[in-house]
């Protein structure tokens, strides 16, 4: 059902964000990456999580640019909420089921933030 939920917001990222990834598979090094890069699923919520982080930046680069100082707290929280999902990625090691649901709890981390923005 999460992940059902998750996919169906997918399509949210601009089409030119969709092939974005968070980091590249052939240079994965950490035991968290080696285990998203041999899971397709985990593949595929990096993909969703990562067109979403780099939608978000880039609205927000734009909203500041026409108003400056506007998002400053949400490109904080932008920032700060991705630093602490890569390092509890990274305690997950290669529990795939515990990274994936970090990867379902980042999206909608994620989908709150643009709820946020649009309202």
């Amino acid at each position: 059902m999460a992940l059902a939920l998750l996919l169906a917001w997918a399509p949210v990222a601009p089409a030119r964000a969709v092939a974005v990834k968070s980091f590249s598979c052939e240079m994965a090094h950490t035991v968290d990456e080696k285990a998203v890069c041999r899971a397709p699923w985990l593949r595929r919520l990096d993909d969703i999580m990562a067109a979403q982080y780099v939608a978000l930046k880039a609205y927000l680069r734009r909203r500041r640019a026409l108003r400056p100082g506007w998002a400053a707290d949400m490109e904080r929280r932008l920032r700060d909420g991705q630093r602490d999902f890569v390092a509890a990625r990274a305690r997950c090691a290669a529990q795939e089921a515990c990274i994936g649901t970090l990867y379902e709890q980042r999206i909608m981390a994620l989908v709150r933030i643009w709820r946020e923005l649009l309202r």
